[in-house]
């Protein structure tokens, strides 16, 4: 958050010391030193300014880089990778890490006046003055840092800093975290590093550790004053000097944040805290009393506005389809976009295998993510898409339709400046044609019914299959099966038992696995580990959830790169590129407005991405402007009747096309503009209006629009869409008439004409002070 980063008292003290205003500088120092000298192992006094140099002590400072290399060493043995290396920035905070732990157990009291000297200039340019280091304040320390950035290793070398340094024995070391899949990766990660490690397995009989063993618990195990039975521990086991790791604290409601950060801190109350997440802009800009804490905490800023400047981790292209009555039932062709973005991700993996190996790219998986499993009726963010791959498998002809309007360009979906979001799209599939009967062969071992089996051995999982495959090539993940077999079950999908199937989300992971879809829950956001993940579609999720959001885009924007550079290739073939690229489809305009601004609070430079956006037009229509902006009013005792007004209705363009909120981290070569599709409501379509209830719609409207001077006459409404003189711009599939619930549709078609023309109408008698009729 830019609040936060501007806050950052700690942070600052440490990149002054090096000569560096901001991390920005070491980011344009690193480039320079690896352009002039890309061979040459990374080495910070390479990038000290002159200046700095004179006033460092460069042989303390070359003893802490030859400590960070023997912590490299360690992991390289332990974790069986003569390769692993350091980024420059990991090297940079393990160092910050290094001299600060070396200070912190051995002088105190000297870095306590080293870091309220700083603090007195620090302050001067302030808004608000950050409070005076105090004793306490030097025993929590943060790392705020990208997903995918490797905190893990800096977590692991931070443990054997302390443990070198440290002057007495530590009572107790925990490794807390936000849920149970989290601590799971943490053990097996620790194990890798050599680092002797307890994973809690609920018995409290195991709660004992060896001397510098780490126990590892997530946060919902730990309660006060525990009575009964059950897995949870009372806080008063862990009496006396603790070490407390903590790994993504920052999860739940508010409530719940004020719960948790007391238990850690009483828990560390003589101890020490270390923590590491990749959210704190988005959680702490909430708190007044937050903000001044980390402010003294944060040691180290990598948050992901320097991780994408750097060029690590993937691409990413969001599209998200806008709420309105006009785009009802165009999910379906939305989720058929994602389709053909992940099934061409699949095709460039499989037919470029050589070349894409050498970038490390895994089998590319497509994820679903919604924020609820089962809700009211056909809502279930799950049942949707379970349906639409139902659809897809069973109706080939409805499906061959949606696939070749997309890639034709028959169907369009606009962005904010009017012009067709997938014109650059699909390189490879127009050039090369596909059909839907190709993507049902390829991901869904071909067309047929749709079978869903719930995996009796694994908990919370149903495997998708077609009835042609022998193989699942999809799997729902979620934790309540039983409501969402319910649902599937209302409306006519039958959930069979499989009894021999081993868990297929474990498997996803595997080389050779079948699977290519995952639908679940946000339990995915942490606490999960794969390198496949290459398209997503979000259910549900994103207002409010800006924390969430980051986390999930984490998930997926992880990359490994060549030699493990976890950089993205940008100069390679549209086949590198495209699997080197997330692709992140959203239902509802709430999801692009929560990710765009938590990418905003990242402080990614707008240079870095391309936003188009989100808020249509005015249609064209040439109005009179609002006197000084604002709106003009009538006298109490005036009043306007609607009227019918052919150049203002000629004037007007009624466009309710679908359109998309649209986020793209790279330019793409622009195609031009989309012609705008003229087309008119038939005298068959008008019949199916019930002008009666378009009255009242009318009626209804002009109060909520606070029009109080204005009476509304039903038969000008009639005459008004009858006439057809204003200009609609729709799809030809928004007017097709194919069930009984498409009336709807043409319904809320006029409602949408009816409105604009009633506030165009007012807005013009209002701003030229018409006369009371």
């Amino acid at each position: 958050m830019t609040t936060l980063r501007k806050h950052l008292a700690l942070n600052q003290f440490f990149l002054n010391s090096f000569g560096f205003r901001n991390f920005s500088r070491v980011q344009t120092a690193f480039a320079d030193f690896h352009r002039q000298h890309p061979d040459l192992p990374f080495s910070i006094s390479h990038i000290l300014p002159a200046a700095t140099e004179e006033n460092i002590n460069l042989v303390q400072l070359a003893k802490y880089e030859d400590m960070i290399q023997a912590y490299v060493a360690r992991l390289q043995k332990h974790r069986q990778q003569p390769d692993l290396s350091l980024k420059y920035y990991q090297t940079l905070a393990l160092t910050f890490s290094e001299i600060y732990f070396h200070h912190f157990f051995n002088d105190q009291s000297q870095l306590l006046k080293s870091l309220n000297h700083f603090l007195v200039q620090f302050n001067t340019r302030q808004p608000e003055p950050i409070p005076p280091f105090i004793s306490k304040d030097l025993k929590k320390l943060a790392f705020w840092m990208a997903t995918g950035s490797g905190k893990t290793l800096i977590l692991h070398v931070n443990y054997w800093q302390i443990l070198k340094y440290s002057t007495s024995p530590w009572d107790n070391i925990l490794l807390i975290t936000p849920n149970a899949g989290l601590s799971q990766q943490h053990y097996e990660e620790c194990r890798l590093s050599g680092i002797s490690c307890k994973l809690y397995d609920g018995n409290p009989d195991h709660l004992q550790t060896a001397e510098n063993e780490i126990l590892i618990i997530d946060i919902h195990k730990l309660n006060r004053q525990k009575s009964g039975r059950g897995v949870s521990v009372d806080i008063a086991w862990f009496e006396g000097r603790n070490l407390v790791f903590i790994d993504e604290g920052h999860k739940g409601q508010l409530s719940e944040e004020q719960k948790w950060k007391k238990l850690r801190e009483d828990i560390a109350e003589q101890g020490m805290i270390v923590e590491y997440s990749a959210t704190f802009g988005q959680v702490i800009h909430k708190s007044d009393f937050l903000m001044t804490e980390y402010s003294k905490s944060i040691l180290f800023d990598y948050a992901y506005k320097y991780f994408f400047k750097d060029g690590f981790g993937k691409a990413f292209q969001v599209y998200n389809l806008q709420r309105s009555p006009s785009a009802k039932d165009f999910h379906y062709n939305l989720l058929t976009a994602a389709l053909l973005s992940f099934y061409e991700q699949k095709v460039m993996f499989d037919s470029h295998g050589e070349e894409l190996s050498r970038y490390q790219v895994e089998k590319p998986l497509w994820v679903f993510v919604g924020s609820r499993v089962a809700g009211k009726k056909l809502e279930s963010d799950i049942l949707k898409v379970i349906q639409f791959l139902k659809t897809f498998l069973e109706d080939v002809p409805k499906s061959s339709k949606r696939v070749d309007g997309l890639l034709s360009g028959k169907t369009t979906f606009l962005s904010g400046e009017n012009k067709e979001i997938f014109r650059n799209k699909w390189q490879t599939l127009k050039e090369n044609g596909v059909t839907a009967e190709a993507i049902n062969k390829s991901l869904f071992a071909g067309a047929g019914p749709l079978e869903l089996w719930e995996i009796k051995n694994a908990d919370g999982e149903i495997g998708i299959k077609s009835a042609n495959g022998k193989e699942y090539f999809g799997v729902v993940n979620v934790g309540n099966v039983s409501a969402l077999k319910k649902l599937l079950m209302e409306t006519g999908i039958e959930v069979r038992a499989d009894y021999f199937s081993n868990s297929l989300f474990s498997q996803i992971n595997h080389p050779h696995s079948p699977i290519h879809l995952l639908i679940g829950s946000k339990k995915f956001i942490e606490g999960w580990n794969s390198w496949r993940v290459s398209s997503m579609v979000l259910m549900n999720m994103g207002k409010g959830e800006g924390a969430q959001i980051v986390q999930l885009f984490g998930r997926g924007v992880r990359l490994r790169g060549m030699n493990l550079s976890l950089k993205r290739e940008t100069e390679g073939s549209y086949a590198c590129r495209a699997v080197q690229t997330l692709c992140i489809y959203g239902l509802n305009a709430d999801y692009m407005n929560a990710f765009l601004n938590a990418i905003r609070a990242e402080d990614v430079s707008e240079e870095a991405y391309q936003i188009k956006e989100t808020t249509p037009p005015v249609n064209g229509s040439t109005l009179p402007e609002r006197k000084n902006g604002k709106q003009t009013y009538l006298k109490r005792n005036e009043s306007i009747v609607l009227a019918y007004d052919e150049n203002l209705i000629e004037q007007m363009i009624v466009d309710i096309r679908p359109r998309f909120s649209v986020i793209e981290s790279e330019k793409a070569a622009d195609k031009g503009n989309t012609k705008p599709a003229e087309i008119r409501l038939s005298k068959k379509l008008m019949q199916l209006i019930d002008w009666d209830a378009l009255y009242l719609y009318a009626v209804h409207e002009k109060t909520h629009l606070g029009y109080y001077h204005l009476i509304i006459d039903g038969k000008v409404i009639k005459e008004v869409i009858s006439g057809r003189q204003y200009t609609l711009l729709a799809l030809q599939e928004q007017l097709e008439i194919s069930r009984f619930d498409d009336i709807e549709k043409i319904q809320a078609i006029a409602e949408h004409i009816c409105r604009k023309y009633i506030i165009h109408f007012y807005r013009k008698k209002a701003a030229t002070g018409a006369p009371a009729t």
